[in-house]
This record gives structure tokens, sequence and C-alpha cells, in this order.
């Protein structure tokens, strides 16, 4: 997205009070923009948080140093493998990182965080888990999505010591026993430990992205109800401007319409085709492809069950992911 049209738009958010915090990701890599800063900092002035993920390829030191000068508040480091095998299993071809040169960007990060006396911003070490009690969920996935996915908790215990060895060494601190803090994680939800003030770990489940990452297309859903789109929890604006109310929605085939120079956000918000879309949401009836693969199933009885539960209880449906 051109500089200028994202600082009209922050402005625009921050005015109309849209939104309070701001997510830097949309399926892409945010470090790939070279006015970055200008945006963190544009963010900032106008009194929102900005949440920023990257895949720490392009993350030198002095590159995090930058970002968090700039004013950003929440630093998501995503690690896509759990070893050196998953890292060149899941990436084709040489890989841009070592496993040890990943984990080597995350401890440089927590070192910046604790040296530099940072207290409201707040650093998350990201990894995916797929348990063994979860075989049939993950037996569905693409291998990719696998891929460098934990198995149990004996591999996020390992994956978590460099990390917190490296807060003990510049703390003079030690974390809880592993034995003590994975006892507080909640199975169902992302596994967290808490390392410092600041910093966490988490290891969260491999999401389908709405049944995407899947090697098989669903059955798709013809009726249903998604409270992320009918609460308008996520308004997605991709590079190119286009508007969804999905994060999921990786590609915007579900865009109501574009932001352009001349186009507000609002304008597109409150649009003819974003009303229709909401509409027939409400309705129960899912028109748009996209949303009938997300909503979808593999089975026939659980795709009626799902889509009965989400329209007499939308909260169903957000548990059964």
């Amino acid at each position: 997205m051109r500089l200028e049209l994202a600082k009209a738009l922050l402005k625009e958010i921050a005015a109309e009070d849209i939104a309070q915090e701001i997510t830097l990701h949309a399926m892409g890599e945010p470090l790939l923009h070279p006015g970055l800063e200008e945006v963190i900092a544009t963010a900032s002035e106008l009194g929102l948080d900005t949440v920023l993920f990257t895949n720490m390829v392009l993350l030198t030191s002095e590159r995090a140093e930058s970002i968090l000068k700039a004013g950003l508040t929440h630093l998501h480091l995503s690690v896509q493998s759990k070893n050196e095998e998953s890292n060149r299993a899941k990436f084709s071809g040489p890989t841009l990182l070592s496993y040890e040169e990943y984990q080597e960007r995350v401890v440089e990060a927590i070192s910046m965080k604790i040296k530099h006396g940072l207290p409201k911003k707040i650093l998350k070490i990201r990894h995916q888990f797929h348990l063994s009690n979860e075989k049939a969920r993950a037996s569905a996935l693409s291998s990719v999505a696998v891929g460098g996915a934990f198995h149990s908790i004996r591999e996020i215990e390992d994956a978590l010591e460099p990390y917190s060895n490296a807060v003990a060494r510049l703390t003079g601190t030690l974390m809880k026993e592993p034995k003590e803090w994975t006892r507080e994680w909640d199975r169902r939800g992302p596994y967290h430990a808490y390392l410092h003030d600041g910093i966490e770990f988490q290891a969260t489940v491999v999401l389908t992205w709405g049944n995407s990452l899947r090697d098989q297309k669903p059955i798709p859903a013809k009726i249903g109800w998604c409270r992320s789109v009918i609460k308008k929890e996520h308004i997605a604006v991709s590079w190119d401007g286009k508007v969804a109310f999905c994060c999921s929605d990786y590609d915007f085939k579900t865009s109501v319409g574009r932001v352009t120079s001349e186009n507000s956000l609002l304008r597109v918000l409150e649009s003819h085709e974003s009303k229709r879309f909401h509409q027939t949401m409400r309705l129960g009836l899912l028109r748009n492809a996209r949303c009938q693969e997300c909503l979808g199933s593999y089975s026939r009885s659980t795709l009626l069950t799902r889509n009965a539960l989400s329209l007499f209880h939308p909260i169903a449906i957000e548990q059964s992911y």
C-alpha cells in the first residue's frame, strides 16, 4: 500500500474511532514495506496501538530497534518450525535462515526488550502445536501446515528452554519449573508461558485458515453464522485497498469494496455491498464461496450439526475450531 494512502487510512481510523489497534500482517511480511517505520510512527502519534507479525527473516537487530523506536507496541515473532529438520522440510530448497538463526533472532529481541527497559512493549514468541490426541484433525491438514508444529508438551518445553535461559541470564531470575507452568495451560487454547514482564512464549493451535490449508476441499456450507463478520471484530484492508471482515480471508474473496484516495474506509463500511453482506449473514445464509468453504466440513452429518448449532448457538461455531 502506498505510504500516503496508509497514513490517510490511519487518520480516518483514529478520527472515526473505527479501531484502537492496528495489526500489520495481512498474510504477508510487513518488514518488506519501505515505509513501515513511518506507518508505525503515524499510528503512534494518533494514539493507535500497533501489532506487527514477522517471520524474522528480515528482522535484523537494527530493524528491530527502528520499529520499536517508531512506536510499535506489540511485536510477534512467528517461528515457523520446531527444529532444523522441520525447518528444512517445511521450506523447500535452501532455507533463508537456519533454525539456530531463528532462535538467535528471538534471543536478540528478548535482550533488546530487557536492556532498553521498554515496559509498554509486548514481545510474543509464537510457535504452533498439534498434540497427538488431535491426529484426526492433523491428518486432514497439508504437510506444509503441520510440518513445523509441536506434537507433545515435551517438544514445547524444549523449544522454550533457550528463551527462558536468555531471560534468566539477562535478569538473574528464573521462570517457573516446566511442571508448574504446563499445568496452568489451557489445552483448548494457546499455550502460554510468561518469561518476563511483557515477554510471552505462545504455542497456538495450527489454524486451517477457514479450511484453506487442507489438502481436500470441504463440503460447502449453505447456512451458518460467523461472529467475527456480524460483530465486525476484524476489519482487514489489503495492500491494494480491498476491505473484508475476516482475517482468515487471506486472498480477500469476501471483499466488499476498495479504499482509495477518493473512497474512504467509512464509505466502504457503509456501502450497499457491505450492508448486503452482513444482512445475508444475519439471516444465516452463506452466499459467498469463501464463507461456504470456511464453515464447511468433511462429513455431511458434522456439517449439518455445526451449521445448525451456529444458527441457534453462535458460540458453538467458535468452539468447534
